[in-house]
């Protein structure tokens, strides 16, 4: 005999919470340490679409995510305070004593990723494959994050 039971799932959903503006996001945070408001000069023609702090319901870690567009393409600025370091383990990192300034990307046809640490505040700015601009903007915020302390 077998026997079969039919329910719900009870995986949780990512909370996802709209914020009027960075500032009001980064209190609404509690105000965590290196999470920074990119300079608005950095994204040319792209205008900030939306501000939202997420948490993800697997590990309860805050997120805040930029969205930003032209009307046609959008990009995403991630920043998940609380994290380690993303390249520590790296012969590279162990080399240097950890002092080299290090940004990851990953390119396709159909999205760009690019990754970077700072401050205990692990960055991701993700967009379209084409969009090749995202690798001066990823350079750029990283550079404020670091000239922020």
């Amino acid at each position: 005999s077998t026997t079969v039971q039919l329910g719900a799932s009870n995986q949780s959903m990512m909370l996802v919470t709209p914020q009027p503006s960075v500032a009001a996001a980064l209190s609404f945070m509690g105000d965590p340490p290196g999470v920074i408001e990119p300079n608005g000069n950095i994204v040319g023609e792209y205008g900030l679409r939306s501000i939202d702090v997420t948490v993800n319901p697997l590990n309860n870690r805050q997120a805040l995510t930029l969205s930003y567009t032209d009307g046609i393409d959008q990009f995403f600025v991630i920043q998940s305070p609380g994290t380690s370091d993303f390249f520590a383990g790296l012969p590279t990192q162990k080399r240097s004593g950890g002092s080299t300034n290090t940004i990851a990307r990953y390119r396709d046809s159909s999205m760009t990723m690019l990754l970077f640490w700072d401050d205990g505040v692990g960055f991701q700015v993700t967009g379209r494959g084409s969009l090749a601009r995202l690798d001066g903007f990823a350079k750029s915020i990283y550079t404020q994050a670091l000239l922020s302390h």
